[in-house]
């Protein structure tokens, strides 16, 4: 088997993208070995780039997977914070109404009864 039949073969078993052929291809070109030389000396080594290459490749998708559904749970986070926030506001701002007619309230109180020493409303 040639190195450029064994190389098709794991390109194929391990599903590697044609620019990563070509990458192996160009390597070995530079290191002056021809894709028709024998690949028995060669085996062990390109079985375990192509190997390698797929494995990080799954590790790269199971890393994106893990991001997007990270990303999926922060933009959930994100709407129920808001959701909170929201009925705070409103709380909050019912709360402010509520305190403003205590406010008149103890005001109109404080006018319209005699003031006695010792009163709590002086």
């Amino acid at each position: 088997m040639t190195i450029a039949d064994k190389i098709q073969h794991l390109a194929r078993s391990t599903n590697a993208s044609a620019a990563f052929v070509e990458h192996v291809e160009r390597v070995l070109a530079l290191k002056g070995v021809t894709l028709q030389s024998d690949a028995m000396p060669f085996e062990a080594l390109l079985d375990e780039t192509f190997q390698r290459e797929a494995a990080i490749r799954m590790n790269a998708r199971a890393a994106l997977e893990g991001v997007m559904a990270w990303r999926a749970s922060i933009e959930q986070l994100q709407a129920a914070t808001q959701q909170h926030l929201d009925r705070l506001t409103v709380i909050q701002a019912a709360l402010d109404g509520s305190l403003r007619k205590l406010r008149a309230s103890a005001q109109a109180l404080r006018l319209a009864k005699p003031r006695v020493e010792g009163d709590v409303w002086n």
